[in-house]
């Protein structure tokens, strides 16, 4: 995976161009069977109710599953490479929570906390 995240890094190609390059274009063909068959089992995943078969009696999880087969769409789309680092953001968190009044902010004094248990009628 190092080598095709270098290659999609210096290239600038998203990881599907990688595998088209490498299998042919007739991968697209049988991806998108795949794809198909796992938005169908999806599909039957969400709409069915109960308990997965097996010993271990899993409940069944549709939106991690749904969640998982996003993130490795959008992963699939990428190049790999972040245009910003996680101490980038985490440095904008901090930068914008010292701007915000505490008012403002979801602590255990602000924000929501400020209903105190207290329920609020609909508008």
């Amino acid at each position: 995976m190092t080598e095709i995240l270098k290659w999609c890094s210096e290239s600038g190609q998203p990881v599907w161009k990688y595998v088209v390059d490498a299998e042919g274009v007739e991968i697209l063909q049988f991806l998108g069977e795949v794809w198909k068959t796992m938005k169908e089992t999806l599909d039957r995943g969400l709409n069915t109710e109960g308990v997965l078969p097996g010993k271990l009696r899993l409940e069944r999880n549709a939106f991690a599953a749904a969640r998982a087969i996003i993130c490795a769409e959008y992963a699939l789309l990428s190049d790999g490479r972040h245009r910003i680092s996680f101490d980038e953001v985490v440095e904008t968190m901090r930068l914008t929570g010292h701007d915000l009044k505490s008012s403002y902010r979801e602590t255990a004094i602000g924000g929501l906390a400020k209903l105190g248990g207290k329920q609020k009628k609909p508008r």
